[in-house]
């Protein structure tokens, strides 16, 4: 039946007390970079693996940031093989404007991945911040 306005909705115990550790162990910055810093990671000696979760039309159609791993936000965790096998390694996640980005960061972290994070304002506002695209 429906649910009935006012009432409690039915929660699985375990999942709901694995979402409340997750969301209170969250660090100021919701696990977040922004793009200049996300830049200098990528430009380092030891680079991050970038994941990529926008659609295949959006990468068609805007380009894409060079060295980035081509991966649908749908598709994340079908594929698992584009991911590190160290769960400690570090990743960033980007999407259009940051939003699948958190939910893909968020996926991970929940399965054990220690050193995800994700662009803020994703790959819109790197290219409004002028910062290179290459794929």
């Amino acid at each position: 039946a429906d649910p009935v306005a006012g009432t409690a909705a039915k929660v699985d115990p375990i999942r709901l007390a694995d979402l409340n550790t997750y969301l209170a162990g969250l660090p100021d910055n919701f696990n977040g970079i922004v793009n200049t810093e996300a830049l200098a990671a990528l430009s380092s000696a030891t680079p991050p693996v970038l994941i990529d979760v926008r659609t295949e039309a959006e990468i068609k159609a805007n380009g894409s940031i060079k060295g980035s791993t081509f991966l649908p936000l749908n598709d994340l965790l079908k594929d698992m093989t584009k991911l590190p096998a160290d769960k400690a390694a570090p990743i960033i996640m980007v999407c259009s404007a940051g939003h699948r980005g958190a939910i893909a960061t968020m996926a991970l972290r929940m399965l054990g991945y220690t050193n995800v994070k994700s662009i803020f304002s994703g790959t819109n506002g790197w290219v409004a911040a002028k910062l290179p695209l290459g794929n």
